[in-house]
């Protein structure tokens, strides 16, 4: 996701077919009802700035989000943000410049991303 990108709420026209994933599908036709602020996107656990924890759910950072990953969540990082995993069931991805510290065993943290 560019750090740029915009993130609208959207009507769905017709009915929309499964692509074979729970959590991605197609649409024929939507329309664009608003673009979305970085408030309303929070609670959706979609990141762009600022410092956040997540400890359930699949969150997504880009820009300049700064991740702290507890418990069984996961996180797909992209741009130049970044996260610390906490939890080794914690799950992350990262794209771009992103990295994550991982600190969920004892010893030297691991640096986990595209560019290390």
């Amino acid at each position: 996701m560019d750090a740029d990108a915009d993130v609208f709420e959207v009507e769905v026209i017709g009915e929309p077919l499964n692509c074979g994933a729970p959590d991605k599908f197609v649409c024929g036709e939507i329309r664009l009802l608003k673009k979305l602020s970085v408030a309303e996107l929070e609670p959706l656990l979609i990141f762009s700035q600022g410092e956040h924890t997540v400890s359930v759910g699949k969150a997504f950072a880009f820009g300049s989000a700064k991740l702290s990953v507890w418990g069984s969540s996961s996180a797909e990082l992209w741009g130049s943000s970044s996260a610390v995993k906490w939890s080794a069931n914690a799950k992350q991805s990262t794209k771009d410049s992103a990295i994550v510290i991982d600190r969920s065993v004892s010893g030297k943290p691991k640096i986990i991303g595209e560019h290390q």
